[in-house]
């Protein structure tokens, strides 16, 4: 497998400077930001992609937290393939590996961990966060560094303290049911 994207970007162009790997759009009252989290889990790709990626993400959350932009569009929602968090139906490269990637960032010999997503995401207000590649619909309790952050025990979803992940990866396994 080529680390490049070529595939991707020559078959799937999206809008933006950044060869289609991360972009934002606004629609009614959301905005959202499209990343790519194949940098977290590929770091051999290219570690300045991952930097500019996150750099991008960090000015653009500073743009859609103003005062008069966030007024018109209250909600932040962002989506990526692989999952921050993961359950047992991900694998354990998955769970252990990427997905502690982009929440706490990807490790670096001399400054630890840079780069994470999870805490980015909560400074800034992030509403929701969109996920695929498990193949199962997945919505967790609002999360704050692997902690449940409800706004309250009757109603979670009510200004909440965490973020809300939800997996949607469309396909559903073989005689895989989940059951309430």
């Amino acid at each position: 497998m080529t680390r490049d994207f070529l595939h991707y970007k020559k078959r799937f162009p999206m809008p933006g400077q950044s060869e289609s790997m991360y972009y934002s759009w606004n629609l009614g009252p959301v905005h959202f930001i499209a990343f790519n989290t194949e940098f977290y889990g590929a770091q051999s790709y290219s570690e300045k992609k991952l930097v500019d990626q996150f750099n991008w993400i960090q000015q653009d959350l500073t743009e859609a937290n103003k005062p008069q932009t966030r007024k018109k569009r209250p909600w932040i929602i962002t989506y990526g393939h692989r999952p921050m968090y993961c359950t047992s139906f991900g694998s354990k490269a998955d769970c252990q590996v990427t997905a502690t990637n982009l929440r706490d960032g990807v490790k670096n010999k001399k400054q630890g961990r840079m780069h994470g997503l999870e805490t980015l995401f909560m400074e800034n207000g992030v509403d929701i966060s969109f996920w695929g590649h498990t193949h199962a619909y997945v919505r967790f309790w609002p999360l704050y560094q692997s902690t449940v952050k409800n706004g309250s025990t009757n109603a979670p979803y009510v200004n909440p303290k965490g973020l809300v992940h939800i997996i949607s990866g469309s396909a559903v396994r073989k005689n895989f049911i989940f059951q309430l």
